[in-house]
């Protein structure tokens, strides 16, 4: 969403948010497929709906006709970073999983 005449002048101000919505839906014939524990059974519903990105974009002045606008914005870094965070996390859980197999099969 957008306010001014992107055509002609930079706008006077945009604000841009980006969500991610995922539906995962596992339908299997046998146990254990889903999960590694056959108590799970047969079938596995997931729905994750999480912000991804915030924008906001605001004209600051016009120096003159003949130059750019300048312009401020702000996005949520820290949530971004916060999501790098949780992705390293999992990471690095998985190659400790991955390190202990490899010890125990020598």
């Amino acid at each position: 969403m957008f306010h001014g005449n992107a055509s002609f002048k930079p706008v006077d101000w945009r604000i841009r948010s980006t969500f991610i919505y995922n539906l995962n839906n596992l339908n299997a014939d046998e146990l254990a497929v889903i999960n590694p524990d056959v108590r799970a059974g047969h079938s596995r519903f997931r729905q994750d709906f999480t912000p991804e990105e915030y924008f906001l974009e605001a004209k600051l002045a016009d120096p003159s006709t003949y130059v750019r606008t300048d312009a401020a914005s702000v996005a949520d870094a820290a949530k971004l970073k916060a999501r790098f965070d949780v992705i390293e996390a999992e990471m690095l859980a998985v190659l400790e999983r991955w390190d202990a197999l490899e010890k125990k099969r020598g």
